[in-house]
């Protein structure tokens, strides 16, 4: 019963059904999805520790002598 089976459809027997398995690619199997292929996102040259040292100048420094130079 299981003799020299390969696993595909006899090329008589479905021939009318699926006119690709003619043609070598097997007609009753799903295709693949195609993968996304997403880029990676661009390289920010961002100098945290020189944004954090600028944040923390500004509301530590800049904004007290403000303060003080306005008389508030």
């Amino acid at each position: 019963m299981g003799r020299n089976k390969k696993g595909d459809y006899s090329k008589d027997e479905f021939d009318a059904f699926s006119p690709g398995i003619r043609q070598g690619n097997n007609g009753w199997r799903r295709k693949r999805k195609e993968r996304i292929v997403n880029q990676p996102p661009a390289k920010l040259n961002v100098d945290v520790h020189g944004l954090i040292f600028a944040v923390l100048a500004v509301v530590f420094v800049v904004y007290p002598l403000a303060q003080w130079a306005f008389g508030i």
